[in-house]
This record gives C-alpha cells, sequence and structure tokens, in this order.
C-alpha cells in the first residue's frame, strides 16, 4: 500500500530492492513544498478566545535562523500564556515589515524582544494593540543590538503587577521608533532609552495617550 502511494510521486523505488532513504526524503519533502519558505500568517478567533499556552524555560515563538533575515509575518488574534519558566514570549531577531496584532502575551521575563545582530536586520515592524502582562523584574518591549530602527507601538501595553525593576519599553541603540498612543501601567519605567555610542538612539518618538 505505501509503496503504491510512493509511486504516485515517481519511480524513485528499485524492485526487489526498495528505496534511497535519504533520496526519498528529499523527493517527498519537493512534493509536499517543504523544501521552501513560505509566507506565514497566524490568526486566531480573538485575543480572549484563542489562547496558546507555553510550558517550556525558553521562547514561545522565534526566529528559527537569526543569522538570515525574513520579511512578512503577519501574526493575529490571540493570548500567549506562559505556563511553565518561558523568558521571552514573542523573540523576534532579524525579522522586518512584519504586523503583529491584537495580541495578549501574559508572564514572561519579556514579552516581545525585537532584536537586530547586524545592521538593518530589523526594521518597520508594526505592532498593534498588542499588550504584554508580568510581574517584577521584567520588561514589556525590547529593542536592542545594532540599529534595530523604525518599529511602530500603536495603542498597546505594558501591564506589570509590581513596579520593581520593570521596563515598558526598553530600547537601546535604535532610531526612528515610534510608540504612540500606548500606555505602560504599574511598572517603575515606561520607557528607557540608552545609545552606546552618539547618533545610534536618535529621532525616537514617544506619545503615551
Amino acid at each position: 500500500k505505501v509503496r503504491k502511494d510512493l509511486s504516485h510521486f515517481g519511480s524513485y523505488g528499485t524492485r526487489g530492492v526498495g528505496y534511497d532513504v535519504d533520496h526519498l526524503l528529499v523527493e517527498i519533502a519537493t512534493e509536499l513544498n517543504l523544501d521552501r519558505d513560505w509566507p506565514c500568517v497566524i490568526v486566531g478567533a480573538g485575543k480572549e478566545r484563542t489562547i496558546l499556552k507555553y510550558t517550556g524555560a525558553a521562547q514561545a515563538f522565534k526566529q528559527a535562523t537569526p543569522s538570515s533575515r525574513i520579511y512578512e509575518i503577519h501574526m493575529a488574534d490571540f493570548s500567549l500564556y506562559d505556563i511553565g519558566t518561558g523568558t521571552v514570549g514573542l523573540d523576534l531577531e532579524s525579522v522586518s515589515t512584519s504586523n503583529f496584532e491584537r495580541m495578549w502575551i501574559d508572564g514572561f521575563t519579556t514579552g516581545v524582544r525585537v532584536h537586530s545582530p547586524t545592521s538593518g536586520y530589523e526594521v518597520y515592524n508594526r505592532f498593534t494593540d498588542v499588550t504584554t502582562n508580568s510581574g517584577a523584574t521584567t520588561k514589556g518591549f525590547v529593542l536592542s543590538g545594532t540599529s534595530s530602527n523604525a518599529h511602530t507601538f500603536i495603542a498597546c501595553r505594558a501591564n506589570f503587577s509590581s513596579a520593581t525593576a520593570t521596563y515598558g519599553w526598553e530600547i537601546t541603540d535604535g532610531n526612528g521608533n515610534q510608540i504612540i498612543a500606548c500606555h505602560p501601567e504599574g511598572g517603575l519605567t515606561a520607557v528607557h532609552i540608552t545609545a552606546t555610542g552618539a547618533g545610534l538612539a536618535g529621532g525616537n518618538v514617544v506619545a503615551f495617550n
């Protein structure tokens, strides 16, 4: 039965011998279109209705190949809860021109990390109605690395149950970022911007509601 099913893909086996497994795996991946990168969309039924639970001890969502740039991710309409010891809810490294909308990220040490390992590897991402919720010694949104630039946050929230060592937005060496109509709640520092050199953290706009 299996041999008959595989025959629909082509003649990869040898009668009386079988299949070259490595070659067969390549051919199956090709037939299933797993041999290439595809644009990805993750959409739920609403951040109060679609609930994802993370039980691990690292990043819930992360870029699989951070040494390579990826584009056009769209994630929307779900809640993400850490029920383990998660470090980062949404870890974006080398991700550009992507959209993140109507999300609730709860319980992580860092809710959203936007990191550029090399200049220009992390730019023009847009966050709309994204809420992070956590406790002491945590951060809502972190922009770090080399020139993590031109990101926009609209109507986002950084909620904290404690004011101990908490940051709503932490920006290091990032230029031209906009935090518009957002709201930090219960934390120690709303926005913390630092630069390791001249001209590395300029043109950032903060306008809370």
